[in-house]
């Protein structure tokens, strides 16, 4: 069962990399 905070780290995570990707 996935938890609120495994959803949130997920959506952190993700963002990090898109940011990355972006700042490239």
């Amino acid at each position: 069962m996935t938890t609120w905070a495994d959803i949130q780290k997920l959506a952190s995570d993700l963002q990090r990399v898109q940011l990355g990707q972006v700042s490239r």
